[in-house]
């Protein structure tokens, strides 16, 4: 997908696990037998052009579709409480979350999960959003994303498909 030297191991989560390279860029590799990170590089891609939160979104790079690796920024943590590192708290992430979602609605998404680990604490820019997952697309997006799907212009799954129409009902 493109990583340059040696990779750091940053984390895993049930999506996928996240290595950045020499160049501060973020390697977001699906796991084997999920599905695909496409759903939250579109969000992130989205959401990265949007000025009144891209300080708060982990600037999009690209998507490889084919190895299913979402790039993107590697954000750092910065900023201390108290001497230790600054962890932004699940309430933060919540009402961080809602902000987020009431933005994305009209551009055709949810949020993505409301979770602390979700986010990182930069100073300057606050609580960074590293992890788009279960970020859904709504609306003209998922009408969009389903054609695509349907007629074979974009890989993607009936199933994802289905959850969203599902949840498009409860929004």
């Amino acid at each position: 997908a493109g990583a340059t030297g040696t990779l750091e191991y940053i984390g895993a989560g049930a999506e996928g696990v996240v290595f950045c390279d020499a160049t501060d860029t973020a390697f977001k590799v699906g796991r084997k037998d999920r599905k695909s990170l496409k759903a939250e590089a579109n969000f992130l891609k989205k959401a990265g052009q949007i000025p009144s939160i891209t300080r708060n979104i982990a600037k999009f790079k690209r998507f490889d579709a084919t190895n299913n690796v979402l790039v993107r920024e590697c954000v750092r943590q910065s900023g201390e409480r108290s001497g230790r590192p600054r962890r932004v708290s699940d309430s933060e992430a919540f009402d961080m979350a809602e902000r987020i979602q009431s933005i994305m609605k009209p551009y055709g998404f949810t949020a993505p999960e409301r979770k602390g680990d979700s986010y990182i604490y930069v100073r300057g820019r606050g609580p960074v959003l590293v992890d788009g997952g279960f970020a859904l697309p709504r609306g003209q997006e998922l009408v969009r994303e389903t054609l695509d799907v349907l007629n074979g212009k974009e890989p993607g799954s009936l199933e994802d498909i289905r959850f969203a129409l599902r949840m498009e009902e409860n929004v």
